[in-house]
């Protein structure tokens, strides 16, 4: 068979259409021996995963959505020996979990996940396979244990999408807090937690350069230590919601609104923050 037709029909029944060698060898009346023959001289890997990965979806960072993405995973998401991504989320932030499988992996569906030794809300997960998606994570700065790693994921992320990269993450491990205390007062401020200090100083550096300062990194201890980067100024506040929330990219909703009735706050020299 030759090399150009057997490829065309690699890529557009197994790599596209996701069938498997038998249902080809069918489709096309080609005897096992021959495929099995040319599959092997020109070196076509077989995919046998029920659930096919849009693979090469972060080989080039070039959009608002792929670095949300890769900032919210990096915050709850994780990565396992055996080469499986996956996420565990609140029950109630399913519109990000959906968001995320349908660039990732849009025929894979959200279960739930119920762990009867601990009382807390509903959850909800995905686990996903790709050794490419894998790999590409790695380059980018991710680990098995990157609670406790440092990583400099945020300089692989393109200037022009860092914003992004870091309403993703702070939607996973940050909050925005909007507070009415009393008659025109409120409480704000957004804060980002880590058990790793480096991606907090990544981070504090970048609104630095922006103009965005008076950062306080605190340090805190559980059953591990942790970290956690926040900003209580109204201006500075202000400034980093209107920052990363300049466009109409994707945002977990509750936070969004948050971030947007600061913004409405501060603008009017009226109220008292």
């Amino acid at each position: 068979m030759e090399k150009d037709k057997m490829l065309k029909i690699y890529n557009k029944e197994h790599i596209e259409n996701g069938l498997s060698y038998k249902k080809i060898q069918e489709k096309y009346n080609i005897e096992r021996g021959t495929w099995t023959y040319y599959a092997q001289k020109y070196n076509l890997k077989y995919d046998g995963r029920k659930y096919r990965c849009n693979d090469e979806y972060f080989d080039v960072i070039d959009s608002s959505d792929k670095a949300y993405i890769l900032g919210f995973l990096y915050a709850d998401g994780y990565i396992s020996n055996d080469g499986r991504i996956g996420m565990l989320l609140n029950e109630k932030d399913i519109e990000v979990m959906t968001f995320i499988l349908n660039k990732l992996c849009p025929a894979k569906t959200i279960k739930n996940y119920n762990n009867q030794s601990i009382k807390r809300d509903p959850q909800i997960k995905f686990r996903i396979t790709s050794e490419v998606l894998y790999n590409r994570l790695l380059e980018l700065g991710f680990c098995i244990d990157k609670t406790n790693t440092d990583s400099n994921i945020l300089n692989n992320i393109p200037k022009d999408f860092k914003k992004d990269f870091i309403r993703g993450y702070l939607d996973g491990d940050g909050n925005i807090r909007c507070q009415h205390l009393n008659n025109e007062s409120y409480s704000i401020a957004v804060s980002i937690c880590n058990g790793s200090i480096q991606i907090l100083k990544d981070i504090e550096k970048y609104f630095s350069n922006l103009n965005i300062r008076f950062a306080k990194i605190k340090t805190y201890s559980n059953k591990s230590e942790y970290y956690t980067l926040s900003y209580y100024r109204k201006t500075e506040v202000s400034k980093i919601c209107e920052h990363i929330y300049d466009n109409d990219g994707f945002a977990l909703e509750r936070k969004k609104h948050n971030a947007l009735k600061i913004i409405k706050i501060c603008s009017n020299t009226e109220v008292t923050i």
